[in-house]
């Protein structure tokens, strides 16, 4: 590439001291050479600051909280004092591979009308086996991805700096959860977010990753079902659904991701097959094909990690699934049927 224009890569940390290091030489081992290695440690109370500090590289800026100020206040700050065209962002535990700003910079100049580019996800660590965590590509799928989940991996994505300026976003101090979730859905309302097909950085799962919540008390879990609702609340809103204060309540607790969660498919079924028919009647700013796809697809992951019997979920599935072909309707119940299947197969052997 002829033409390198100035990358700020954000490193955020707080107590990161096992991961640093590796992080941040991830990023100085780069293809692409003209970068700003921005990073804030957010008052770590470990070793975090001292590795950092041991580098001696032009490119990388130091930048300290004077107090634990949390992750969006961090991300903000990262965003109000980067430089570069493009804001490329890292967690502190992940790993980006050799070429991946290259890649993405690439992408962006040759895509002027996108805002945003992420890419697909290598998970690794705690002595599990590494898989490929695959996001969705086009613009269309990852809108209509948004009413479900984040639709792109944080740790992997790269923003064109004009567009958060020009439209003055920024992470919700608020959320000091799924703070990422809001601040993509405040950029798609404005440009093109996209994901390349190819894997550029390796996110580490830790017990003590910046975005997992384990073993919450009672209240703090209320407090994340609280953040998620108002959010997905405001997409679903947004896209003008019309969905009322309860169906918005259902629907959130019917696709959140939660290991233990809850849910009685069978009372509720009527009221989710109500909300599911607004959402195809009302839909007008999603494709209506894409939106389909990527609907079932998140209602498959619902049905499959539900504890109810076999024969309800192919029920369910028949009864709230938006309009698809006969081939992909016989294709996703015998997804759900094998999957059972699969699962009571593994406890015979191991019991």
């Amino acid at each position: 590439m002829t033409n390198q224009p100035l990358v700020t890569v954000f490193i955020s940390c707080y107590n990161r001291q096992e991961f640093i290091r590796e992080s941040l030489e991830s990023v100085l081992k780069q293809s692409y050479k003209n970068l700003e290695i921005l990073i804030i440690d957010d008052c770590s109370t470990d070793n975090t600051l001292k590795i950092v500090e041991e580098y001696q590289d032009s490119r990388i800026i130091i930048l300290k909280n004077s107090s634990n100020m949390g992750i969006p206040y961090t991300r903000n700050k990262g965003l109000q004092n980067s430089t570069g065209k493009y804001f490329a962002i890292l967690d502190s535990d992940d790993i980006c591979m050799e070429d991946r700003i290259e890649k993405q910079v690439t992408y962006l100049e040759e895509n002027q009308d996108v805002a945003a580019v992420g890419s697909q996800v290598e998970t690794f660590g705690l002595n599990k086996k590494s898989f490929i965590c695959r996001y969705y590509n086009t613009y269309e799928e990852l809108k209509s991805q948004l009413i479900f989940n984040v639709p792109l991996c944080n740790s992997s994505a790269m923003v064109r700096k004009s567009i958060i300026e020009n439209y003055n976003i920024k992470y919700n101090n608020a959320y000091y959860i799924c703070q990422d979730y809001d601040f993509w859905y405040q950029l798609m309302k404005v440009g093109k977010i996209t994901t390349i097909p190819d894997v550029l950085v390796k996110y580490r799962v830790s017990d003590n990753n910046i975005s997992k919540i384990s073993q919450e008390s009672q209240e703090k879990l209320h407090k994340r079902m609280k953040i998620i609702l108002e959010i997905r609340s405001n997409i679903l809103n947004y896209y003008q659904f019309g969905l009322d204060s309860q169906e918005l309540e259902l629907f959130n607790d019917f696709f959140i991701d939660l290991d233990d969660k809850t849910f009685d498919i069978k009372k509720n079924l009527f009221a989710l097959k109500s909300i599911c028919s607004k959402i195809q009647e009302n839909n007008r700013k999603l494709d209506s094909s894409v939106l389909s796809k990527v609907y079932n697809d998140n209602l498959l992951i619902v049905l499959k990690n539900d504890k109810t019997r076999l024969f309800r979920k192919l029920f369910a599935y028949t009864q709230i699934h938006l309009r698809e072909s006969k081939k992909n309707f016989l294709m996703a119940l015998i997804f759900i049927s094998s999957r059972d299947f699969y699962h009571k197969t593994k406890k015979i052997f191991k019991g």
